[in-house]
C-alpha cells in the first residue's frame, strides 16, 4: 500500500509542478506584452536606405528579360572562350570513372 501511495504522490507533485510552470509562463507572457513593442523611427529608416536600398526598385532587378547580343555576354563575362563545333554534337557521351572498377563496371 506505502508504494501505491508513493507513486500517486509523485504523480500529483509532478502534475502540480507542470501546472505551476504553465500558468508562470503564462503570466510572465502576459506582462512582456504589456511592454510597447520597439519600432525604428522614419529618420532611422531613411539613414539605413542609403546604405541598403530596396532591391528592385533603386536598384535594377538582377535577372535579364531579354536575350543579349555576343558582345554584351562578352562584357559582362569574367573569361569568355568562343569555340566551334566541327562534327556532330547531337549524341554526347562522357564516362567519368568514379574510382573504382567495379561501380564503373555496374555503371555501363
Amino acid at each position: 500500500m506505502k508504494t501505491r501511495t508513493k507513486k500517486w504522490m509523485a504523480i500529483g507533485i509532478t502534475a502540480l509542478a507542470v501546472v505551476l510552470a504553465v500558468s508562470g509562463l503564462t503570466v510572465w507572457n502576459g506582462m512582456k506584452a504589456d511592454e510597447p513593442e520597439r519600432h525604428l523611427t522614419e529618420a532611422q529608416i531613411a539613414e539605413l536606405r542609403e546604405q541598403y536600398p530596396i532591391c528592385g526598385i533603386i536598384t535594377p532587378a538582377l535577372g535579364d528579360m531579354r536575350e543579349s547580343t555576343l558582345e554584351e555576354g562578352i562584357e559582362r563575362a569574367e573569361t569568355f572562350v568562343y569555340g566551334e563545333v566541327v562534327g556532330d554534337y547531337s549524341v554526347y557521351y562522357k564516362n567519368v570513372s568514379t574510382g573504382h572498377e567495379e561501380l564503373d563496371e555496374k555503371r555501363k
